[in-house]
C-alpha cells in the first residue's frame, strides 16, 4: 500500500484515490475453483497491460483462502478510465460546475444526512470524485457528500446502492 491510502481491508472491487493523482484497482473475486490457475491470469492480465502501453501495471496477484486479491496501480485517473474503457472525472467542485457538471446535483451530508446542492459555496474548493461502475470507491480524504445512489461506508469509502447506477458523486477532503 503505498502513502494516502486506507489500511482498512478491501472487501469487494475498489478503486482508491490518492493525493498524488494516482489510483488503485483492486479486485476482489472468488477462485477457489480447481481449475483456476493464478499465472494463467497473470499473464492473461500482464499482456493486457502491456497491449494498452503505459500507465498501468499489475502490483498484487495473490490468492488466500479462495479469494483472489488483485491490483492494479495507475499512473492517472486518465489511464485507470482508459485501461477500463470508461469514464470518471475529478477535479475540485468549482472546476466541476465550470466544466458542465450539474450545479443543481443533490448530495447528502456524510455527517448527518441533510441535503445540499453541489453549488453549495461551502464545498467548491472540496475535491470531486464522478464515476459510472457500480464499484466502491475510497476517497484519498474523509469523505463529506455524496449522491444518493451511494451509501457511506466508514469515513473514506462510498458504495454504489444495490441495482443503482450512475453517475456516482463523491465529495471529499
Amino acid at each position: 500500500c503505498h502513502a494516502g491510502c486506507s489500511n482498512a481491508v478491501i472487501e469487494t472491487d475498489t478503486l482508491s484515490l490518492s493525493k498524488d493523482g494516482t489510483a488503485t484497482y483492486t479486485i476482489i473475486s472468488d477462485f477457489s475453483e480447481d481449475y483456476y490457475d493464478l499465472e494463467e491470469l497473470k499473464v492473461m492480465a500482464q499482456e493486457e497491460v502491456t497491449a494498452y502501453g503505459s500507465g498501468v501495471q499489475i502490483t498484487e496477484a495473490i490468492v488466500e483462502e479462495g479469494v483472489l486479491n488483485f491490483q492494479y496501480a495507475f499512473d492517472s485517473l486518465s489511464h485507470y478510465a482508459g485501461f477500463m474503457e470508461t469514464a470518471c472525472y475529478q477535479a475540485t467542485v468549482e472546476q466541476a460546475i465550470k466544466a458542465g457538471y450539474k450545479a443543481d446535483t443533490h448530495l447528502a451530508s456524510a455527517k448527518d444526512g441533510s441535503t445540499i446542492l453541489m453549488n453549495d459555496e461551502r464545498i467548491q474548493r472540496h475535491q470531486l470524485f464522478v464515476w459510472n461502475e457500480a464499484v466502491t470507491v475510497r476517497c484519498s480524504g474523509n469523505v463529506l457528500y455524496y449522491s444518493g445512489n451511494l451509501k457511506l461506508k466508514g469515513k473514506t469509502d462510498v458504495v454504489p446502492k444495490e441495482g443503482s447506477s450512475g453517475p456516482y458523486y463523491v465529495v471529499y477532503k
